[in-house]
This record gives structure tokens, C-alpha cells and sequence, in this order.
């Protein structure tokens, strides 16, 4: 192959001759097997044809491998173990470096600090060698803790290890055993020489490293001892002759079994009865208070027993003294304790030693079922010396009442003219066939009934009784309607309304007061009831009992048309004795026909014909007009001749004494409520005012 340079002449022609015209016809005469090419290629090609002529390219010099500048050797000799800590400082100068650790024996741990993190893994098959795989170039420090080669021999204890190819080694040897001594050989058949514990020692670099202790042998590894947490209720109940103590027992049981469970309980204790495995044995030593739970089964993990507990009590029972159960096994306890109530005794509180008070609310789920009404809580904060006192004195036997109140609803009527009605409605079971009521020497009875149904009621020496007609229902409720004197509400000034003693014990006592609407008033005490506040009365609704062919009554509504003038009482001549000088308001009512009744008897004076019924104000419901309260004196019944009246006199008198009575009115009330005890006294204190 021949190369041909271009002459000068052809490189001094003008540009544009070479472009067009010399470089078409320099390519038309070039001979054949000529190839132009650059400088750049020539000598490339050139380059490569010099090389395979001298035998092929350089060889790459290897890579340096990691180097060991240092290594620190800690070895600690234990009861069970020896181990081995090694701090090696490694040169890596070229990334991807690895080296090979043995000898060391068993990997327990690994840890490093350097430009990347250090990978190791135990060739296969190779015993104890470890490679270190180093990605990134640097100085990296790895630490590492091993577990080396032991044996035994006669009275020593002999570790072997190899040490590293370090420049620069040193080794420090202790050991937790009582006694013991240590003795160092570093190389191969070197003898061994005492050495100090926690004295540093050179090692030379791929030492054969024996280190003796000098001990009876191997001492035996003392097992776990396992961790018991422990939740604990103790539940009390005095009874008559003995005090009942239930103790629930809850374990978890972690890094270990137990053989048995010791629970102190209060000596003098006898066991009744048990709720434990079917293979568990309970059995308790009443002089020391322990109570054993053996089993051939070990205790692990969660467990639940429940042991009930008897103590005798003396009738008096003035001092009772309680602990609460205490598992001897338990790391941890967390323990409740509660007193629960008893018909037998009472429960009077003494003293308290490290427990705290809680409220019931606040128990956990384990102690909520055990929760009865008057139950009292305690937080055990210190178990082995908590401690309760208290007493718990018999009660009284006592047959149970004739009769249960369980509500009394009093309505208490004031009007400006000094006199006053009383309805007291009781919701009562009974046993016996009446009901006995005080009766004040001046109060006049207008109305009784007894399930809405009126009966003649009996009196006598301050007592009204009424008879209980027979029925399925084992509740009654009876009314009594009752009118007396009383003295005026003052314009100003204090007053105090009273309330006889309730017959019996109620649940539920309300009582209204109605005050005439002229004064202003103020609350200023009450006694056995609370206050529940002020209201003002709704329109009246009068209600009444219309005769029946058989002479009895039935109730009839009726519309009250307009208020009476004042009716002279003294002139009625039937059923009822007024005073001269009393008046009453009165309502006029409106009554429908009734052809076949009787007669009424006239009311002298009167130009329009009335009739005067002792018993028609506990028919009519009274209201208040003007702030006069109504229905309290006699009822006026306008008709129009004799024959349409519903019912006579007569009739009433032959029939029932009185009737039923709904006492509304508009006015100011005042309203009390609350449980009253029989023999308390009601009464309520007002400031009055002129309106």
C-alpha cells in the first residue's frame, strides 16, 4: 500500500478551483488500492501495528489488599462462658477489599464505623473463618464479640484463640469467678505466665493465644429465676356469725415456671372452698396464714385462681382487722380490696394502712363485678403493710312494716280568709284492710277515696281510719281531702307553714303550696323537704259526682260558668255546721236534667232557687279568681225548678259522707320535694311582702 501526500502547487489554488473543479478530477486519477485517511488514524493505526510486534499490552499491577493496623483483644471469663471482644482498626486502600478473620471462634456480634458499612459472612465449610467485605476505600474500625474454643483441664479452664496479623496487639483478661487465676500463653509451646486481670499485655500478630484459669471446673449456670406479675382482689362480707373473705388471684408468669404459689392471707383463716386446676392442690396453714397451690404441672405463662376464706366473728365484732392477700412469688402486684355489705351487720369504717380510698367508677374490669350498692373500694399501694380496721356491730332484727309509703303527694291551699285545705294522696302497699291517718282536733274531713273510689272513712282519739276495700292490686292509693283553720297570710312580715308528720316512712314526698296572688313572697328555709322551686297555677277545671238512679255517685265534667257572691253558710241547714260569720267563695255550675230526682230543698232569702250540698265542694274543683282561692266552702248549684237538680241532700247524707276533690286554683305555688322519714316534721319558712 503506497501513501501519497498532495503537492504545494495544489494546495496554493485558489479555493474555489479546489472545490469545484481539482478535488472531482483528483479523485477520477487516484490509482487503485490507495485509501486517504487522517493524521489522527494514521497514527493510531500505527501505534497498534508497534504493539503486537513487541508481544501485546503491559500487565495491570493487583491490587493492594485491607491491612490490620491494629487490634485490641478483651477477654472475660464468666460461670457459664467465655467471651472474646475484638476492636480492629483496618486500612482498606482500594474499594472492594476483603479479608479473612479465624480463629477467633464463634460469631456473637458485629459493629463498625467507616465510609460504608462492612459485610461479613462465614465461608462454608471452613470452620470459623469470617470475611469482610469492604465496599468503598478508607479507614474503617470493627468491633466485634466472639464466643472462643473452651476446655477443660484437671482444675483449669483453658480458652484458645488465634489472633489477628495486626502490627500492633494487646489483650486484657478478667474473670467474675471467686478465685480465680489467670495465666497467658501468646505463640505455640510457650509456657504460660500469670497475668494480672485488666492488664494490658502485647500480642505478637498470628499468635497462638492460650489463656488459662485456674477454677474447680466449670461452675454450673444458676437457672433464671422466673418473673411473676401478680393482680390481687380481696372481697369481704361480714356476715352474721363470720367474716367471708374471697381472694382472686391472677399471675403472668414470663422467663421461667413455677413449681408452686405461696399466697399470705390473714392467719387464723380456714379455706372453704377453691377454684384452681384440676391437678392443682390447695392446702393452708391457718397458724402462719400461708396458703400453698402445688401442682405436678408447672405454672407458666397466665393464671387465675380463686380461694374462699372463713373467719369467725364475735357477736359484737368491734374490732375487725383485714389485709389483703399477698403473692410471696410476684415481682410486681397490683392489688384491690372491698368491703361489701351485709343485711347481718353494719359496716363502720376504723382505720386504713397503706391503702387509698377509691371510688368505684374508677376500678379496673377485673374488680367491677364484684361492685355492690355501698361497697367500699381500696387501692392496695403498700401489700406488706397494708392493713383495715373496722367494726361491724349486728343489726337489729325487726319484723318489716305493716305498711311501705312509697310516694306522698301534698297539695296545701292558703286563702286571704284564714282558712286552709289540705289533699295528702299516698301510694301505699299494705297488708292490713286500712289505713291510719293523724286527724288534728280542728281539721273537718271533706273528701276520701281509696283507688278513686270514695269510702266513709272512721275517726276517733286523733286518728282517721280508712277502710281498704278488697282488691287484686297490692298498691292503693288513697286520697284524703281535709279543711281547717289557720291564720292569714300577713300583708308582710314571716310566715311558717306547717305540715303534720307523715303516717310512714316515703321514697317520695312532693308538696305544693298555693298562696293567695296579692303578696309576694320569698323562700327562706324549709325543714325535711328541699326546695324545687315557683310556679304559677293553671286555669281551674271543675270536676264533680252526678247521682245515679240507685242514689250513688258518678262523675260528671261540668263548666264553671261565673263566681257566686259570697253565700251566708249559716242559713244551711243540712249536713255541715258553719260559724255565723263565716263566708265562702263559691262557683256556680251548670247541671244537665234529670226528671225523676227528688225535691231539693230550697235556701231561704235567695229570689233564684238554690241548693246548698255539704259535699258539693269536694265535687267542684275550686279556682282562683282575683287571687281568691275557690271550692272551699259550700258548693251553690244554680238550676232552674226543683225536679231538674241531679240529687238531694238526702241522698248524699245516706250515701257517702264525702266525695272525692280536685283542689286546683291560680295563685303562687311553691313546691318541695324529697324522702321524708315518718316522724319528721315539714315545715317552710316565707318572707311576705304586699304585692
Amino acid at each position: 500500500m503506497v501513501l501519497t501526500r498532495p503537492s504545494r502547487a495544489a494546495l496554493a489554488l485558489p479555493l474555489a478551483a479546489t472545490l469545484l473543479s481539482a478535488a472531482p478530477a483528483a479523485r477520477a486519477e487516484e490509482p487503485a488500492g490507495v485509501v486517504r485517511m487522517t493524521r489522527a488514524e494514521y497514527d493510531r493505526l500505527k501505534d497498534e501495528a508497534e504493539t503486537a510486534r513487541l508481544g501485546g499490552p503491559k500487565r495491570k499491577a493487583p491490587d493492594a489488599p485491607p491491612s490490620l493496623l491494629s487490634a485490641t483483644y478483651a477477654l472475660g471469663v464468666d460461670a457459664s462462658r467465655a467471651s472474646l471482644d475484638v476492636t480492629a482498626e483496618v486500612d482498606v486502600p482500594t474499594p472492594d477489599g476483603r479479608t479473612v478473620l479465624s480463629g477467633l471462634g464463634l460469631l456473637d456480634a458485629l459493629a463498625d464505623s467507616g465510609p460504608a458499612p462492612v459485610l461479613a459472612f462465614a465461608e462454608e465449610g471452613k470452620g470459623d473463618r469470617l470475611v469482610l467485605h469492604f465496599e468503598k476505600a478508607g479507614r474503617y474500625r470493627v468491633t466485634l464479640r466472639s464466643i472462643p474454643a473452651e476446655r477443660t483441664d484437671r482444675d483449669r479452664r483453658v480458652v484458645e484463640f488465634t489472633a489477628l496479623p495486626a502490627a500492633s496487639a494487646r489483650l486484657t483478661a478478667s474473670s467474675s469467678v471467686p478465685g480465680s487465676e489467670l495465666a497467658l500463653a501468646a505463640g505455640a509451646g510457650s509456657p504460660a505466665e500469670p497475668l494480672t486481670p485488666n492488664a494490658a499485655r502485647p500480642v505478637p500478630a498470628s499468635a497462638f493465644v492460650r489463656l488459662e484459669v485456674k477454677t474447680p471446673g466449670r461452675v454450673p449456670a444458676a437457672p433464671e429465676k422466673p418473673v411473676v406479675i401478680a393482680e390481687t382482689l380481696d372481697v369481704l362480707r361480714p356476715e352474721r356469725e363470720r367474716l367471708a373473705h374471697r381472694v382472686l388471684v391472677r399471675l403472668a408468669v414470663s422467663r421461667g415456671e413455677l413449681a408452686s404459689v405461696t399466697t399470705a392471707v390473714p392467719a387464723g383463716s380456714e379455706l372453704v372452698a377453691s377454684s384452681v386446676p384440676d391437678d392443682a392442690v390447695a392446702s393452708l396453714d391457718a397458724a402462719t396464714g400461708l396458703l400453698t397451690l402445688s401442682s405436678p404441672r408447672p405454672f407458666r405463662a397466665a393464671e387465675t385462681f380463686s380461694f374462699l376464706l372463713h373467719r369467725p366473728l364475735p357477736a359484737s365484732a368491734e374490732g375487725v382487722e383485714a389485709a389483703p392477700a399477698r403473692v410471696l412469688e410476684a415481682s410486681a402486684t397490683r392489688s384491690w380490696l372491698l368491703v361489701s355489705p351485709t343485711p347481718a351487720r353494719e359496716h363502720v369504717p376504723g382505720t386504713v394502712g397503706g391503702m387509698a380510698r377509691v371510688d368505684t367508677a374508677d376500678l379496673p374490669p377485673i374488680v367491677r363485678p364484684f361492685v355492690e350498692g355501698g361497697t367500699r373500694a381500696y387501692r392496695v399501694a403498700a401489700p406488706e403493710a397494708a392493713k383495715l380496721a373496722f367494726r361491724a356491730p349486728l343489726r337489729r332484727v325487726e319484723a318489716p312494716p305493716d305498711a311501705v309509703l312509697y310516694e306522698a303527694s301534698l297539695l296545701t291551699v292558703l286563702s286571704p280568709t284564714a282558712a286552709r285545705v289540705d289533699r295528702q294522696r299516698y301510694v301505699v302497699e299494705t297488708r292490713r284492710p286500712s289505713w291510719s291517718l293523724p286527724l288534728l282536733p280542728d281539721e273537718e274531713v271533706l273528701s276520701v277515696s281509696v283507688d278513686g273510689t270514695p269510702v266513709r272513712p272512721l275517726s276517733g282519739e286523733g286518728t282517721l281510719v280508712v277502710l281498704l276495700p278488697p282488691s287484686s292490686e297490692a298498691v292503693r292509693t288513697v286520697e284524703v281531702t281535709r279543711r281547717r283553720k289557720a291564720e292569714t297570710v300577713p300583708e308582710s312580715g314571716d310566715v311558717v307553714v306547717s305540715h303534720p308528720a307523715l303516717p310512714a316512712t316515703a321514697g317520695l314526698v312532693t308538696w305544693t303550696l298555693v298562696l293567695p296572688e296579692e303578696r309576694r313572697y320569698r323562700f327562706v328555709s324549709s325543714e325535711g323537704l328541699d326546695k324545687a322551686g315557683w310556679s304559677r297555677d293553671e286555669p281551674a277545671v271543675a270536676r264533680r259526682f252526678q247521682g245515679r238512679d240507685d242514689g250513688w255517685m258518678a262523675r260528671q265534667e261540668v263548666t264553671v260558668t261565673g263566681e257566686a257572691p259570697m253565700v251566708d253558710t249559716s242559713r244551711s241547714s243540712v249536713g255541715q255546721s258553719f260559724s255565723a260569720d263565716q263566708r265562702y267563695p263559691a262557683k256556680v255550675v251548670e247541671l244537665g236534667k234529670r226528671k225523676d230526682a227528688p225535691a231539693p230543698a230550697p235556701v231561704e232569702g235567695d229570689d233564684e232557687q238554690r241548693t246548698v250540698f255539704p259535699g258539693v265542694e269536694g265535687g267542684v274543683a275550686g279556682g282562683v279568681e282575683g287571687g281568691t282561692v275557690a271550692g272551699i266552702g259550700g258548693g251553690v248549684v244554680s238550676g232552674g225548678k226543683p225536679d231538674d237538680l241531679a240529687m238531694t241532700p238526702q241522698s248524699n247524707v245516706a250515701g257517702i259522707r264525702s266525695l272525692p276533690m280536685r283542689i286546683e286554683g291560680r295563685g303562687k305555688r311553691l313546691t318541695l320535694v324529697g324522702p321524708v322519714a315518718g316522724a319528721t316534721p315539714l315545715t317552710v319558712t316565707l318572707k311576705v311582702k304586699k304585692g
